[in-house]
């Protein structure tokens, strides 16, 4: 049986985590950062949902420090992501590797969903993950895909 998750935002519309492209059907990401950290095909679809949320909605999420998320991602390290992400706007959104998966506010963690938004802007596009370095929280590290 497919479940569907469904969540609702403040400004009361519903975001289901099949809206989001680009995610895989089965498998997981893997990120290591000092530390090896896997990431369910659920965790992605949640936390996809919820960011795509705050994107279509124009709100955001808040870290204790004042930063708010999706934020634009720089990509200074020329990570390569799916095809369907190419030559667009690149955004960052914390995901957490146990429930809840999604981020809604509060300390981000290291690891965080890479999404563009399609054309128009209708739906978000998973693109990737990408973790924080262990070395240097500036610096982020590339997670990998892994069909289970």
């Amino acid at each position: 049986m497919k479940s569907l998750l469904v969540f609702i935002l403040a400004a009361g519309t519903s975001y289901a985590a099949e809206n989001v492209q680009n995610i895989p059907a089965k498998g997981r990401f893997r990120c290591i950062t000092g530390n090896t950290t896997d990431f369910s095909i659920t965790a992605i679809k949640d936390g996809s949902a919820i960011a795509e949320g705050y994107m279509l909605n124009g709100t955001y999420a808040k870290a204790p420090n004042g930063k708010l998320y999706p934020t634009r991602f720089a990509n200074r390290e020329g990570f390569s992501f799916s095809a369907p992400c190419k030559n667009r706007t690149l955004l960052e959104h914390p995901v957490h590797a146990r429930v809840p998966y999604g981020y809604t506010g509060g300390t981000p963690g290291a690891y965080r969903l890479i999404l563009a938004y399609n054309d128009p802007q209708t739906e978000a596009i998973f693109c990737g993950m990408v973790a924080h370095s262990h070395k240097n929280e500036n610096d982020f590290v590339q997670c990998a895909y892994q069909q289970t």
